[in-house]
């Protein structure tokens, strides 16, 4: 199969950040967690009452998952270069070449709540180099879904 050459048809970086409500949800998580936080702390000042080192870990531990969670929705994009498509993270920084694209499939996965997510895997030409998989928690547009459209849609 020939590498994709389709691009874009704008040749300026377009990039797409989470939804909304996911940057609202981590924002009220952290604002959760520090509301227990300050909880058991200031507990803790109390003479009267014992200290609880269980309360204060746990509680130390989820605002720790909320900067996380809110560090992952500020730094998180994936963008469309003129030659490239480009997937950020909090950890990592990923790219696939526009003429490396072999094509692209959608999973979806359903959780034991019955909560699905839906991912966008990009497979590689050649098999030395990682399939660019992301999940669909972006505000894209009608560009990019256009773009990803042009390319061949693999099984599944």
């Amino acid at each position: 199969m020939k590498p994709s050459t389709v691009v874009p048809a704008q040749v300026q970086a377009r990039s797409y950040r989470p939804k909304l409500w996911i940057c609202a949800f981590a924002v009220g998580f952290l604002g959760f967690c520090l509301t227990g936080l300050a909880h058991y702390w200031c507990g803790m000042l109390d003479p009267e009452r014992p200290p609880e080192t269980t309360g204060f870990v746990v509680t130390g531990l989820l605002v720790v998952a909320g900067l996380v969670l809110l560090g992952h929705c500020l730094t998180a994009r994936v963008t469309l270069l003129p030659d490239a498509i480009e997937v950020k993270t909090l950890w990592s920084t990923k790219r696939m070449d526009f003429n490396s694209i072999r094509g692209w499939r959608e999973s979806v996965t359903t959780d034991s709540d019955g909560v699905t997510t839906r991912y966008i895997k990009l497979e590689p030409l050649g098999y030395q180099q990682p399939a660019l998989e992301f999940q669909e928690i972006y505000n894209f547009d009608a560009e990019f879904y256009d773009w990803l459209h042009s390319l061949p849609k693999l099984g599944y």
